[in-house]
């Protein structure tokens, strides 16, 4: 069995206002699970940023395009590559391209 909250009580209370032990920790077993979800949806993000950074290098070789037009938070808001030459032509044409749609 895995860890519960007050698994170290030895006075056999079910809450911890009822605890007479020292250094029992009533943390919910959720608390421990959302704390690791967090840690690996940081570590994606962190992942994701470092994707971004390169695709934007690679970018930023190909096309002479200002670094508004690269910013990492940007992209990640755009949904696919369609979005990313609307924003490479608008720049510089102020104008929507043809999607094929």
């Amino acid at each position: 069995m895995g860890y519960y909250a007050g698994i170290d009580c030895k006075c056999n209370a079910s809450v911890e206002r009822d605890c007479s032990c020292a250094d029992v920790d009533w943390t919910p077993t959720e608390v421990y699970r959302l704390r690791t979800e967090v840690a690996e949806l940081r570590e994606q993000l962190t992942q994701a940023d470092k994707k971004i950074t390169n695709i934007c290098q690679v970018i930023k070789k190909c096309f002479p395009i200002p670094e508004a037009c690269c910013d990492s938070a940007l992209l990640v808001h755009m949904d696919n590559y369609n979005d990313l030459a609307d924003v490479i032509n608008k720049y510089y044409t102020n104008t929507t391209i043809d999607k094929g749609e």
